[in-house]
């Protein structure tokens, strides 16, 4: 009777679980840990480290670096960098996004992903992170949790530039592994939804960074906002700054690539556009991965830019083209040999998100499908965030609107 009994348990629980796994709805268009619509505002740390011990090691001791200043050891939000405003703008006002952060993001979308945000400027001794031992590294994670005891040391712990001082500020959308490319909740959870470090002078020694950036870790120390402590949920991690003008960079910025992979996919495999070469570590996509453009490319990249292929995959459609996935001025422009001899008037593709993919016909065996995209890119001409690597430099030229 026992026996019957917990048989039948067993299969109510399998049939249960059959129906909730066939529920649920695995797409790109959800993101991987982030989801690709909504509105974040991220908490952003800008962190100069002050080499009391071993001063030689400061990376740029002898470089004049105006647009951020070293302030007083262990403070909070003195000399914060000249280009704060217009990296990322700190409230929303859809008829004039300023910060190069926020339209990039914004324009890629079509506005469906907004992303704000309050800062944070710590000037934090050596001596303070390796009190014991001056001669000791510390590493990237080492730094964060000393910085954000520094913080919780304040009575209230938070205390940002814009006044953003409160949990709800910061806990808007979830953000969580579990439900990689599966449809996210727009909900708080007690938790801060991102946080990004931005280290002025670090080194793999003092930091484990010399350029270049990571995401996809934790941080296991809490942050005091008005005498409560609160986790995070995703974070970022990027250095040298040095004097880089993070309002207008000259190449594909690290942060973008980093936060992009939180919505294309925390993997190198997802690097696209200039993210890494094509011979070298894990599988990419995109035959112009080594100089490409993309919300993912990287120093690499010839073009900063987004590419239509990840518009595709996160669904966003032009203001236009409301009926097909690819499309050009609402007519569907996903093509292959079947569809014949075809005539399109390509309009600026970041303004328009007019794209046209073309199915080539012949491939290997057991190869994947292979296509040709087609996009006008009006650089220069548009009034967006979008430009070639470079092209303020004098050895560089301007670039060329036109199809690519």
């Amino acid at each position: 009777m026992q026996l019957s009994l917990i048989r039948k348990m067993v299969l109510f629980f399998l049939i249960i679980y059959s129906q909730d796994c066939l529920g649920q709805q695995y797409r790109t268009y959800y993101g991987d840990k982030m989801p690709p619509t909504g509105r974040l505002h991220t908490l952003n740390f800008f962190i100069n480290i002050i080499y009391d011990q071993t001063p030689g090691d400061d990376p740029v001791e002898d470089t004049d670096t105006p647009l951020w200043l070293p302030g007083i050891p262990n403070s909070v939000n003195n000399n914060p960098p000249t280009f704060l405003n217009g990296f990322m703008d700190n409230e929303y006002d859809p008829e004039n996004i300023r910060g190069s952060f926020t339209k990039r993001f914004a324009e890629a979308s079509f506005n469906q992903l907004i992303i704000t945000g309050d800062f944070v400027i710590i000037n934090i001794a050596q001596s303070y992170i390796t009190p014991d031992d001056p001669g000791a590294g510390f590493t990237y994670k080492q730094l964060i949790n000393k910085c954000i005891e520094l913080i919780n040391e304040d009575v209230n712990g938070l205390t940002t530039i814009y006044g953003h001082n409160t949990i709800e500020d910061y806990d808007r959308m979830q953000l969580n592994p579990k439900f990689s490319f599966q449809k996210k909740e727009m909900r708080s959870n007690g938790r801060i939804d991102m946080a990004q470090y931005f280290v002025r002078n670090c080194t793999q020694k003092h930091g484990s960074n010399n350029n270049g950036g990571k995401t996809g870790f934790e941080i296991k120390q809490p942050l005091k906002i008005n005498q409560e402590f609160y986790f995070f949920d995703a974070a970022t991690y990027q250095g040298k700054v040095g004097n880089q003008d993070l309002a207008h960079p000259e190449y594909q910025p690290t942060e973008i690539h980093e936060l992009a992979h939180n919505i294309l996919g925390n993997s190198n495999s997802m690097h696209m556009g200039g993210g890494g070469p094509v011979d070298v570590g894990d599988l990419v996509t995109l035959e112009f991965n080594k100089g490409g453009y993309s919300l993912l490319g990287s120093s690499g990249s010839g073009m900063i830019s987004c590419n239509g292929f990840e518009r595709w995959r996160l669904d966003y459609r032009g203001p236009s083209n409301a009926d097909h996935e690819i499309a050009v001025n609402d007519e569907n422009s996903d093509l292959s040999a079947r569809d014949g001899a075809k005539t399109f008037y390509v309009r600026d593709f970041m303004t328009y998100g007019d794209a046209i993919r073309i199915k080539l016909p012949y491939i290997d065996n057991g190869a994947l499908n292979q296509y040709i995209w087609l996009e006008n890119h009006q650089i220069h001409k548009n009034n967006k965030e979008e430009y070639p690597a470079y092209w303020t430099q004098d050895c560089k030229d301007d670039g060329m609107a036109g199809i690519y």
